[in-house]
């Protein structure tokens, strides 16, 4: 009678039995399935997972799948995974710059160094410090010393200070919550605990013009001392002053006399310390007088209790306008007018074009037209002339030409045989085309109707 895992033996075939069959198999009788099924490797595991169908090469590794670790084959993950090659890092020099690559591996002990510029793995130097100890003092009292590089920990007590009021003359504590008053305004505190003062500053004008006699401005120092005229210079506070070298000396008319109408009313010495009243009696003047027979020195006329900038005193002693001093305002042009011209009629104009009576102008060489341009048009004219013999012979009966060197005279003339003669001739009348073959001399009176030859 065959046992039962006998029985499911027979039935089934050996490579598709599950791994819960062959548990129930072996379970229920005494024969060694484990020598029987994985000796032969039949057995793959539990599942419907078949050799023949994942592992149709029989190596023992699944053949194809759709996903590795939840990624779709040859959409996630690529059908073909290639090595890449990577260049070695090349540290740069002072004159060359260096390349990307792999880095060199930092060997043992180099735990604390950093990949420098020229590729090499070391330790930043330190820098260099001048005051190598450092002294706490409080109140111009040494109260400890520290080295920068000092290992070890230093503890410098600082006594406690007791501050008073602050003076004008001392440091001390103030208070704060002053209210305004007039253009006294109260310090504050920032967030930060800093003092400070808001001032209700109102912007004015501060842009200033070079000074003159009439008004405020500004001046330039550094000018050139020039006879008797010294400059204005700063001194350290930036307050202006002028130095004149000045020589002390003791005058030669030390007594000074006051007269009046040619009466000593008294004197005083230049170097006296003490006060000297001079009196002198009224004076009276008389009235001034017009220009005229009866001109005369005087007081003049007071102007008028109305204030005014017109009037002038004029000779006849009248306070008065000087005539034609009124000016109309010169019309400035509007815009638009740059390039107008003031007329004589006072208005802003472009003036007109002339009138061109003849706007062709042609060009004849020899007689023969060579071209003609307008003066008006807008285009380049060129106009060749064929001749180009610029070189004259002298003038002669049958050829013109070049006038003889002149005699630099005024009594010669140039003569129809090509030589500067003169012309004289006394009494009678000469008229209609007249030739003369010698030299004529005109005296006196000269009457010439256009026939002389």
């Amino acid at each position: 009678m065959p046992t039962k895992t006998e029985t499911l033996l027979s039935s089934l075939k050996i490579n598709k039995l599950t791994r819960s069959q062959f548990l129930t198999a072996k379970a229920a009788d005494e024969v060694d399935l484990d020598n029987e099924f994985y000796m032969t490797g039949e057995v793959l595991g539990e599942g419907d997972m078949l050799k023949e169908v994942y592992d149709k090469d029989g190596d023992g590794i699944v053949d194809n799948a759709e996903k590795v670790n939840g990624l779709t084959v040859l959409t996630a993950v690529p059908a073909k995974f290639t090595d890449t090659t990577y260049a070695v890092f090349k540290g740069a020099t002072s004159s060359t710059g260096g390349g990307a690559g792999l880095v060199p591996a930092p060997s043992s002990n180099q735990q604390n160094t950093f990949l420098r510029g020229d590729g090499k793995w070391a330790s930043p130097s330190q820098p260099t410090v001048n005051n190598s100890t450092i002294t706490i003092t409080q109140n111009g009292i040494s109260k400890g010393a520290f080295g920068l590089n000092q290992s070890n920990g230093l503890t410098i007590p600082l006594t406690d200070t007791t501050y008073s009021q602050a003076t004008s003359t001392t440091l001390g504590l103030v208070k704060v919550g002053y209210e305004a008053s007039d253009k006294n305004y109260p310090v504050s505190l920032s967030s930060e605990g800093r003092a400070f003062v808001k001032v209700p500053w109102t912007d004015t004008n501060t842009t200033y013009s070079q000074a003159t006699s009439g008004a405020l401005g500004l001046i330039k120092i550094g000018y050139t001392e020039s006879g008797k005229n010294y400059p204005v210079e700063l001194n350290s506070s930036g307050q202006a002053f002028v130095s004149v070298p000045w020589t002390d000396s003791v005058a030669n008319n030390p007594a000074i006399t006051i007269t009046q109408n040619g009466t000593s009313k008294g004197s005083f010495t230049l170097n006296q310390t003490s006060a000297k009243t001079i009196a002198l009696t009224d004076t009276t003047y008389s009235t001034f007088v017009k220009s005229g027979t009866g001109a005369k020195a005087g007081l003049v006329p007071a102007p008028s209790t109305t204030a005014g900038t017109t009037k002038y005193l004029r000779e006849d002693g009248t306070w008065t306008a000087p005539p034609n001093t009124t000016y109309a305002n010169f019309k400035a042009p509007a815009a638009g007018k740059q390039t107008s011209y003031l007329r004589g009629d006072g208005t802003w104009a472009i003036p007109s074009q002339p009138t061109v009576n003849n706007a062709t102008i042609t060009v004849k060489q020899a007689g023969a037209v060579k071209g003609s341009f307008t003066l008006n048009q807008s285009g380049a004219a060129t106009i060749e002339l064929t001749d180009n013999n610029t070189t004259y012979s002298a003038v002669s009966t049958s050829a013109a030409g070049l006038a003889p060197k002149l005699p630099g005279n005024t009594t010669t003339f140039l003569r129809g045989d090509g030589t500067w003669s003169s012309t004289s001739f006394s009494g009678g009348t000469v008229s209609g085309a007249t030739t003369f073959s010698s030299n004529v001399t005109v005296n006196g009176e000269f009457n010439y109707d256009g026939g002389l030859y």
